[in-house]
């Protein structure tokens, strides 16, 4: 069984700025099924959105080094304004509702060979709108509309180094396309370091430590993009 926290918090010094909390668990279970749950959270100022879901998965082997990952995640979320921290004068809020209720749900596949990984997955099965105005004009996006690509590898340059780069590929329809490219290092299978840059986004590092062989932390900074 494994379990994920993260914390992460935006433009630091800036009132009001984003806070992102996360937690995931996921379990294998026998014949190849797995079992997952999550829980999300992001506050922004007056806004705050939080939502869980839980996951299933199936595992499929060809054989010991090339094997099929099925998975699929159902859940729901809240969106809410706190107007008491609203210009009351504002008519930016004036015509949107304090409260909106939306489905989530994902569904991806991964091929796994030797050393490899490459997938594919839907990430929004469910459109839904943070907030109505009925003046907006609003779109209702296909699930086809989203789509994330990955792949990365995992091998050795030495006994006590390991490289592991990662490549993701967001597609929207209706939003910029977007790519990401990490590259990590593990030093003596207990510390790994290694950089991220996201498009438009600029560049992350990263670091972290393994502790008692059963439990990670880690710490990562987003430079951000100069030109922006």
């Amino acid at each position: 069984a494994v379990v994920f926290a993260t914390y992460k918090k935006q433009w630091l010094g800036i009132n009001g700025a984003p806070s992102i909390y996360n937690a995931n668990f996921h379990i294998p279970l026998k014949g190849g099924l797995a079992f997952g749950a999550s829980a999300y959270s992001r506050q922004a100022g007056p806004y705050n959105m939080s939502s869980g879901k839980v996951s299933a998965g199936y595992l499929i082997s060809i054989d010991r080094e090339h094997f099929f990952r099925f998975g699929m995640s159902l859940g729901a979320g809240n969106n809410t304004l706190n107007f008491n921290e609203v210009e009351p004068n504002d008519i930016t809020f004036s015509n949107l509702t304090p409260n909106s209720s939306f489905m989530l749900g994902d569904v991806g596949v991964a091929y796994h060979f030797g050393h490899f990984n490459v997938g594919v997955s839907l990430p929004k099965l469910f459109n839904y709108e943070v907030f109505t105005n009925e003046d907006g004009f609003q779109v209702t996006p296909k699930p086809q509309d989203n789509i994330l690509f990955k792949m990365n590898y995992r091998g050795h340059l030495s006994d006590d180094i390991a490289i592991e780069p990662h490549l993701l590929y967001r597609y929207s329809k209706f939003y910029p396309s977007q790519y990401e490219a990490t590259v990590i290092l593990h030093l003596l299978h207990i510390v790994w370091v290694g950089a991220s840059y996201r498009q438009d986004a600029g560049v992350i590092g990263l670091i972290g430590a393994k502790l008692y062989e059963k439990i990670g932390i880690g710490y990562s900074y987003e430079y951000g993009n100069p030109a922006n």
